[in-house]
């Protein structure tokens, strides 16, 4: 039986092997697709949203998209003490003109002190390493979302943004891991009730 940590390490291997092309290319068909997803035809929500660093689904252009839509974007950023965790940045304004740091695991975060907790949002679109059948998601390993979306079982709506490679017939879940309700990819958009 293969383990998550060799899944993890095989699929974020073959995600850094895409070219920026490949990457971009991804980004625009995930962004067609999302507006199928049932809560897109609200106006006016508030998203939580990555910005990608490791080789995931480039999220520049679904911010642009989503802002000119009129929706809220909301970016992560982490926190130590006393378990590390997400809190929540309101963009305001485009993202390149914006000052970002790079913290200690590489993600790029804003300059900003004030912060929102995950249950505010009403849609988390999230990074993730791998995917199943049944919504669980596999991440980088430190457990930052699984943290943020205990006791939080139906808000906001989890979405996962993903490349067609990421899904995996079966993964090894724990008792902590917390399950989408979506996933999109650029070739298919997946509902954990049944796949569509």
């Amino acid at each position: 039986m293969t383990t998550s940590s060799a899944i993890r390490r095989q699929l974020r291997q073959q995600r850094l092997s895409l070219t920026t092309q490949a990457r971009y290319h991804a980004s625009r068909m995930i962004l067609r697709r999302i507006r199928q997803v049932p809560i897109f035809k609200r106006t006016s929500l508030r998203i939580g949203l990555y910005l990608d660093a490791f080789g995931e689904v480039p999220t520049a252009p679904l911010i642009s998209a989503l802002q000119q839509q009129g929706h809220q974007v909301w970016l992560p950023v982490t926190q130590r003490p006393p378990k590390p965790c997400l809190v929540w940045s309101r963009l305001t304004g485009p993202l390149l003109a914006q000052r970002l740091h790079r913290q200690r695991i590489g993600m790029h975060e804003l300059r900003r002190l004030r912060h929102q907790q995950t249950r505010h949002l009403d849609v988390l679109l999230m990074p993730l390493v791998g995917f199943d059948p049944l919504g669980y998601r596999l991440g980088m390993g430190g457990g930052y979302y699984d943290r943020a979306l205990a006791n939080l079982p139906n808000r906001p709506v989890r979405i996962g943004l993903a490349y067609d490679f990421q899904h995996c017939s079966k993964l090894t879940v724990q008792p902590w891991d917390q399950r989408l309700h979506w996933a999109i990819t650029p070739s298919r958009l997946w509902h954990f009730r049944q796949p569509l």
